[in-house]
């Protein structure tokens, strides 16, 4: 019997104590990010080149009442990731002759935390163009920022994570930044990349101004032309070059007499038969042989007496 009864009295004191003791916690629901993170700057839209990196800051602003860890997320379109950082993990890396067709993504997790009320940006670059790119193409990317107690509580392969590959070199912290804008919105932002190179058709139709070719005056008509045919401009004579003039006319004056002239300054000569002086030498013939029959006469004459 007095065994009976210690077993009860254990058993009681056992029951008593149970009751007695608190209840285990349970672990926390961690708050959604979108309530104490704000991610920034504004979506962009950046001019890219090829193999070029992209100089996005990626920020974020804790709104909450104490410091955090922050996990980033990032999703590209046709781009590829600047660095391998030992705290970020990648999905597998593509060969430099394919651009990327579906998203490529990282997943960072910087060692320090973030305090309460401060914007800070991941301390390294993480967007570049791909060596591919098509010139005038546009890419994208997305960030998106959570709490590190948030990605935890997702499991090993929350995001594929559980399938990426962790870099190899660098460390980038969170550094704090003095926002340019005041963000707003959620906990992602994004942007677009124009690559440089495409055409771009003219607005305003292009006119061609035919030249106007200029014929010096040329007093002789059988020279050559000045102007070169294959120039499509005129020919300008030099500086020390004296430009031709044009002759004056010469002028004309009645030939007294019926006598001939000599060079007129450029008349032609007198050609044909000369009348005048065909008469003068025959009324010179006609006298001299009237001369000769008076004296041949006298002399016979004398001669017969």
């Amino acid at each position: 019997m007095t065994t009976v009864r210690r077993l009860l009295g254990l058993a009681s004191a056992a029951a008593l104590t149970a009751m007695l003791m608190p209840a285990p916690a349970y672990a926390a629901v961690p708050p959604d990010p979108n309530a104490v993170l704000v991610a920034g700057p504004a979506p962009k839209i950046f001019q890219g080149e090829a193999d070029k990196r992209i100089w996005e800051t990626m920020e974020v602003r804790n709104d909450s009442d104490k410091p955090l860890r922050v996990v980033l997320y990032v999703k590209t379109e046709g781009l590829w990731f600047a660095g391998a950082y030992h705290t970020c993990r990648y999905t597998d890396n593509l060969p430099p002759d394919l651009i990327p067709a579906s998203g490529e993504q990282a997943i960072c997790e910087p060692p320090n935390e973030i305090e309460p009320g401060g914007s800070y940006k991941l301390g390294g670059e993480m967007i570049r163009v791909h060596p591919k790119a098509v010139p005038g193409a546009q890419y994208s990317y997305t960030f998106t920022w959570y709490t590190k107690e948030y990605a935890d509580a997702q499991g090993p392969t929350w995001l594929d994570r559980d399938k990426m590959t962790p870099g190899f070199k660098g460390l980038p912290l969170m550094t704090k930044v003095t926002p340019e804008t005041p963000y707003s919105g959620t906990n992602s932002s994004s942007g677009r990349v124009v690559i440089a190179g495409g055409t771009t058709p003219p607005t305003t139709p292009t006119t061609t101004v035919k030249p106007t070719i200029t014929i010096p005056t040329d007093p002789d008509p059988d020279a050559e032309p000045t102007d070169d045919p294959t120039s499509g401009s005129p020919v300008t004579p030099s500086a020390s070059t004296t430009p031709p003039t044009t002759p004056a006319a010469p002028e004309t004056s009645p030939v007294a007499g019926g006598v001939g002239g000599g060079d007129t300054g450029g008349d032609l000569p007198l050609t044909g038969t000369n009348v005048a002086v065909i008469g003068g030498l025959g009324g010179v013939l006609l006298l001299g042989g009237g001369v000769a029959f008076f004296l041949a006469r006298r002399r016979r004459t004398a001669f017969t007496a």
